[in-house]
């Protein structure tokens, strides 16, 4: 699989919602959900986007996306992969409430 040459901001958990809060003014960062376990090598192919894995076997997403064609260009990927898909949700990189 080739991750293609698109560069992205590579996000961290601990420095998500930094990274989210600098994004271009066209920029939205998305929170994309998933059922499995991915290792952290799959985020280069994810373009950089932090994955998390979680204790209740699902995988957590965070993405900067120019706009829905990019976004849809991730959610693609993650069905490529035949991941189940749980939630897509648009994230507020300056509300501090939320849990990235």
């Amino acid at each position: 699989m080739n991750p293609g040459n698109a560069q992205r901001p590579s996000v961290t958990n601990s420095e998500s919602n930094e990274n989210c809060s600098g994004l271009l003014l066209q920029e939205q960062c998305y929170e994309i959900r998933f059922n499995g376990h991915l290792d952290d090598h799959w985020s280069n192919w994810f373009h950089g986007c932090s994955l998390t894995r979680e204790e209740d076997g699902t995988t957590t997403m965070i993405a900067a996306v120019i706009d829905q064609a990019d976004l849809f260009g991730l959610l693609n990927k993650v069905r490529d992969l035949s991941l189940s898909l749980i939630s897509v949700n648009k994230v507020d990189p300056l509300d501090d409430s939320t849990d990235l």
